[in-house]
């Protein structure tokens, strides 16, 4: 593939995942709050993978910025928050919603 498609894909998907995250912070109607969440951890995905494929194909190793970018990229991805009523002492049943939330991959879990 074309560097132009990879930068094109890692600035775009580090620019949505920002303003998903600060949209999330926002504190937005529970009902939405899920489709935040999952957009925030596929854009992350989207920005880890499409970085570290532009670095691999330009062949520049891995320098310092690309460390702060990691650190960045890990800061953005932890800052959406999760309610799972409390620090210390997390509702279970929140707790699981939050860290179970496909129903498929449940099956498939409890089939195991």
């Amino acid at each position: 593939m074309n560097t132009q498609i990879f930068l094109l894909l890692h600035l775009t998907s580090v620019i949505l995942m920002a303003g998903v995250t600060f949209a999330a912070l926002a504190d937005p109607h529970p009902d939405k709050r899920r489709q935040f969440l999952m957009m925030s951890g596929t854009l992350s995905l989207l920005a880890v993978m499409s970085g570290f494929g532009l670095a691999g194909m330009m062949r520049i190793g891995f320098p310092g910025w690309v460390m702060v970018k990691v650190v960045c990229w890990l800061v953005l991805s932890g800052l959406t928050p999760v309610d799972l009523g409390g620090y210390y002492r997390p509702d279970p049943e929140l707790a699981e919603t939050a860290m179970r939330p496909s129903a498929t991959l449940n099956a498939i879990i409890e089939s195991l």
